[in-house]
Order: structure tokens, then C-alpha cells, then sequence
């Protein structure tokens, strides 16, 4: 029994040694630093994404999307459907655009479209005033566990926080906390999964969204990952917004069958809900 008593008490002091008052944990500010630095700046990369949206199956089958994400660090994020339905851009300054069939529906971000911000953002100074701007307490460190890793936590534990793997120093989580007139609370988390190195930077192969932790709105796979020489001019937004009218509303589509209108108007009104 001594022995087993034992065991028992080496083995909690080994699962709270990465947590002792010993444990080194950087300041926000340098902690960012160190998982800029990890990440890579890289340069305009193309990821082929297939997007499937579980929260909106029929008959048994997850209805999917094929998105292309561009990114060009730090400056701009471009996403588009193959079929060129859909069309979003997102820029350093916090500007952003989404175009659906042809016409502008929205030009404010919501809380689900920031997935690309520690991706893009592959600059300390950006990424502190983004954060900060989303409500983080760059004050606020510690570690904690999450999805079985050690993880360096930036933020307040019950606030807008970011989780950044103890080892690699890749962010593992990004946990955005709002709230609303009527007193309630919204938060989104995305999680960033199977990091890969590219070109001298590194990238996630798979990216959850959910709400709160368990309501999953989209997952995000990348099918194929490389460099692109796309033009400037297509993250632009003064002149892309040249191009197409404005929307009143967002399309409906009778008996609800075309997912990629499906998702932008559930998250719409999930929008409208927490307003």
C-alpha cells in the first residue's frame, strides 16, 4: 500500500511540474514573439481547402465547399470558391469583404471570420494591436492543457486568449470572447491542427471552428499547400468593391440545398442572435 501511495504521489507531482511556481513563462509580448519567430513569416502561399459543414447534414451526409485561401503576410487574406461564388478579403488594417453571387453582403467581420489572424498576421506589433483590439489582456499569462498538449495560454483563463503549444511554440488555439447588450456571452474558438513546414514557414493542415467548444461550425482541411504569385491587386479591396453592387439581404435559396448560402445565412442569423 506504501508503495502504491507513493506512486500515486509522484505521479501528481509530475503532472503539475509543467504548472509549479517554478515553470518559466514569457511575458504576452515576448510570447508572441517567440511563436512569430517559430511559425515563419513565409511568403504568398495558395492552400486548396475542402470545407465541410456537420452542422448542416442531410440525410446522413456532411454537406462540403472547396475554398482556396491566399494569404500574403502580413498584409492580406483572400479567400475563394472554385466555383467563384464566394469571395472574401481581409487586410492587416482590419478591412474586410465578402461577395456572394456576385453581389457585396457584408463588409464587417464577424467573430467566425477571424480563423486567419494568427496566420496572417506573422508580425509581432500586428498581431499585439489585432488582439488587443479583440479584447485580450496581454497582461494575462499562464499554462494550461489543452487537446493533450502543455500550452501557454495569453489572455485571461475566461476571456479572448490564445493557446500556444509549450514545445513547437505554434498557436494551438484561438478563443474569441464576447459579449453582448443583453448580458450573454459568445465565444468562438478555432483550433489549428497537423502543422507542416513550407518554404521556411509553417502552416496548419486542418482547422476547427466551433462555437463555445462543441458546437462545430466548419472544418477546414487543405488538401494541397504552394506558393502563388498572385497579384496585389486581388487583395484590393477600394477596387474590388468597384466591381460589384451592394445586397440588402442575404439570398435565399428555396429548400435550403445550397450549403454555401446555407452557411453564410446560419451564421447570420447566429450573428443576429447574439446581438
Amino acid at each position: 500500500m506504501k508503495r502504491a501511495g507513493r506512486g500515486i504521489v509522484l505521479g501528481m507531482i509530475l503532472f503539475l511540474m509543467p504548472f509549479s511556481a517554478q515553470a518559466f513563462i514569457p511575458e504576452g509580448p515576448h510570447m508572441l514573439d517567440l511563436m512569430v519567430r517559430s511559425m515563419g513569416k513565409g511568403a504568398k502561399v495558395r492552400l486548396d481547402t475542402l470545407i465541410a459543414l456537420p452542422a448542416f447534414e442531410k440525410e446522413g451526409e456532411v454537406s462540403r465547399v472547396e475554398d482556396v485561401f491566399f494569404f500574403n503576410p502580413p498584409h492580406a487574406f483572400r479567400s475563394e470558391t472554385k466555383d467563384g461564388r464566394r469571395l472574401r478579403i481581409a487586410t492587416q488594417e482590419g478591412r474586410f469583404l465578402l461577395v456572394l453571387d456576385g453581389v457585396i453582403v457584408r463588409e464587417q467581420t464577424g467573430m467566425e471570420d477571424f480563423f486567419y489572424l494568427p496566420l496572417l498576421l506573422r508580425d509581432r506589433p500586428m498581431l499585439i494591436s489585432a488582439l488587443t483590439e479583440s479584447g485580450m489582456d496581454m497582461e494575462r499569462t499562464g499554462l494550461t492543457r489543452y487537446g493533450g498538449r502543455i500550452c501557454y495560454r495569453l489572455g485571461a483563463p475566461d476571456g479572448t486568449r490564445m493557446l500556444i503549444d509549450k514545445e513547437s511554440l505554434y498557436p494551438v488555439a484561438l478563443k474569441l470572447v464576447e459579449g453582448t447588450e443583453g448580458g450573454r456571452r459568445r465565444e468562438v474558438t478555432f483550433r489549428y491542427l497537423d502543422w507542416q513546414r513550407f518554404d521556411g514557414a509553417a502552416w496548419p493542415l486542418r482547422i476547427e471552428i466551433f462555437e463555445g467548444e462543441r458546437a462545430l461550425l466548419q472544418r477546414i482541411a487543405v488538401q494541397d499547400l504552394r506558393k502563388d504569385s498572385i497579384s496585389d491587386a486581388l487583395f484590393a479591396i477600394d477596387r474590388i468593391r468597384q466591381q460589384y453592387g451592394y445586397a440588402d439581404h442575404l439570398p435565399l435559396m428555396e429548400g435550403g440545398e445550397d450549403p454555401l448560402v446555407e452557411i453564410e445565412v446560419n451564421l447570420e442569423r447566429l450573428r443576429r442572435r447574439y446581438q
